[in-house]
């Protein structure tokens, strides 16, 4: 984790620049067009619903959760088919001595799902 203040900083062990954070960002942004997204947050959990494109929101989940494997391999991602799209239950699984602000959770998502 980056302690200086910068954008990666808020993704708990996001091993990004800043720059390519943003990059990852912008491409995310650009996504949110093709669905509309609920959120529900508890403590260590977050519930994604996505309603769109069940094609395209497929393409989106698999994109997404390869390219936070490679940078954030402390988030798990748990999607499931819906009727009118996928549920994605996002937790931090940091190891024993990763410390994780309370807010890490909630920075991924809006990473992740800017519009929800």
């Amino acid at each position: 984790m980056k302690g200086d203040g910068d954008v990666s900083s808020e993704l708990i062990g996001c091993s990004l620049s800043p720059a390519e954070l943003e990059i990852v960002r912008e491409r995310y942004a650009a996504a949110a067009d093709d669905y509309q997204a609920t959120i529900e947050m508890d403590d260590d959990r977050a519930r994604v619903s996505l309603r769109g494109d069940k094609q395209r929101l497929k393409a989106l989940l698999n994109q997404m959760i390869a390219q936070e494997a490679g940078c954030c391999s402390f988030l798990r991602f748990d999607p499931s088919e819906t009727a009118d799209g996928f549920l994605v239950e996002l937790s931090i699984h940091a190891s024993p001595n990763q410390e994780v602000p309370p807010q890490s959770l909630a920075e991924a998502v809006r990473a992740f799902f800017p519009t929800a």
